[in-house]
């Protein structure tokens, strides 16, 4: 055991929590990139609740909530369905294209609007 005088020197072989591959910072830059459009759409979303479609702000934070409690509830449901989900062609894909309709439907329709409205 070292004394007070002596300085501690370890000889672990592991490298630098900032250079180890399982580190919360690689993690973190790795979503980086994501949450920047999540942020940039969220910042957006409210200014247009607000200021261009006129809802008070209290009713602009109350569909915020009820959103957030909807993916609350969806987000853990919908991993455990397509977890269990066991078909020839994979656990997600059925998923994938029974959503693509919808998906393809949003498009045409947000794509339809014209341009002042958008």
């Amino acid at each position: 055991m070292p004394t007070a005088s002596e300085p501690l020197t370890t000889t672990s072989s592991q490298p630098d929590t900032i250079t180890n591959r399982n580190s919360p910072i690689v993690y973190g830059i790795g979503t980086m990139a994501l949450m920047i459009m999540t942020q940039a759409f969220s910042g957006y979303y409210m200014f247009y609740y607000v200021d261009v479609l006129g809802l008070a702000v209290t009713l602009a934070a109350v569909v915020n909530v009820i959103y957030a409690i909807w993916d609350a509830v969806n987000d853990p449901l919908m991993g455990y369905i397509s977890d269990n989900t066991r078909t020839r062609w994979g656990r997600r894909r059925p998923w994938l294209l029974a959503g693509l309709p919808f998906y393809l439907l949003v498009m045409v329709l947000f794509f339809s609007v014209p341009e002042p409205f958008r």
